[in-house]
């Protein structure tokens, strides 16, 4: 079991689970528009709000649009990281298939250098799951909200806060499949450069 940690709590994730969102993120990517599964965070739900005074509506409202434009950050953040890693992942493959005519002489450092790529291959599959898969962000439309009546502040204090959860999860988790993403191609180069000390020993 490992820890998944998030903004509204932390929650054990087992290897399995891990896995089966990662490859869900990979498998978005030969469908863009799908939404790939995601880990759930421990936390509160939203509870209602009635009773509370205007100004504290109000001010939970604010703190509720500032988490969403940190959400909004924080992802774009995300993403780029993984346009870089995805690059360096490219360039690591094509540095790796330069050692096949050495590793391909002797069986199992061949062997070995197929698991090193095979890690590198899905490790670039993983960043690129980050970058295409669609992320699933809460907004709250001001524009509607301008034609609510006023007296529903708590309805529209509650979406806000409702949205922000949704947001929490989605970052969270493309955090944690970028960083396996990472993990799996540190590992697989270092195999495949295990692949070549062995061909040439």
């Amino acid at each position: 079991m490992a820890e998944f940690e998030g903004k509204l709590g932390t929650v054990n994730v087992s290897f399995l689970e891990r896995a089966d969102v990662y490859w869900s993120h990979i498998l978005a990517i030969l469908a863009p528009g799908r939404a790939p599964k995601m880990f759930v965070l421990g936390g509160t739900d939203p509870a209602g709000m009635a009773g509370w005074l205007d100004s504290d509506l109000e001010r939970i409202a604010e703190l509720g649009s500032r988490q969403l434009a940190r959400q909004r950050s924080d992802l774009e953040a995300i993403r780029g990281r993984a346009q870089f890693a995805l690059t360096m992942n490219i360039a690591l493959l094509g540095v790796g298939a330069t050692l096949l005519p050495t590793v391909g002489a002797n069986l199992l450092a061949f062997v070995i250098w197929c698991v090193g790529m095979a890690g590198l291959l899905l490790s670039m599959l993983g960043a690129a799951g980050v970058l295409v898969a669609k992320k699933d962000l809460g907004m709250v439309d001001t524009a509607n909200r301008s034609h609510q009546d006023p007296d529903n502040l708590a309805v529209f204090a509650k979406a806000t806060v409702e949205s922000t959860h949704q947001g929490e999860v989605t970052v969270a988790t493309n955090i944690t499949v970028f960083r396996d993403s990472i993990a799996v191609g540190i590992y697989g180069f270092v195999v495949a450069c295990a692949a070549w000390m062995v061909a040439i020993h």
